[in-house]
């Protein structure tokens, strides 16, 4: 058995894809910007929202390369106004095939929705007096 799939919680399942559909391209080049995607949305979160359980569980299944699991995960924490998640699937959203092979879908209110907490959070780090612009 796969040992990313050991990394599955008990509750999700495993679905094969069709073999019509291409596999994702996973070389080392497009998970290290797997990575990058992932870091950037990391950056927006402060350490409650980090350490939260539901957000590190969908981060292992994206570090896994489940890709449409770590996506409905973090859909669902970006509507109860996780930033993080939010920023994650936004670039998810952005990036979908040609990053992880596939296409994400989500509704236009909620890419409203998690754009508008992501930048909520973006202007009030950048107002703080410790950062970067407000010292130039």
């Amino acid at each position: 058995m796969n040992q990313a799939l050991h990394r599955l919680p008990l509750n999700a399942t495993h679905r094969p894809r069709p073999a019509s559909r291409p596999q994702p391209f996973r070389s080392s080049t497009s998970l290290a910007a797997a990575q990058l995607v992932l870091g950037t949305a990391r950056a927006v979160g402060d350490a409650e929202e980090l350490s939260n359980e539901a957000f590190i569980s969908a981060v292992r299944l994206y570090e896994g390369c489940h890709w449409e699991f770590a996506f409905e995960r973090l859909a669902l924490l970006a509507e109860d106004g996780h930033t993080p998640a939010a920023k994650l699937v936004l670039l998810m959203l952005r990036y979908g095939s040609a990053l992880y092979g596939t296409s994400f879908v989500a509704h236009p209110g909620q890419v409203a929705r998690w754009a508008q907490r992501v930048l909520r959070a973006t202007s009030r780090a950048t107002a703080s007096p410790s950062s970067i612009t407000a010292r130039a």
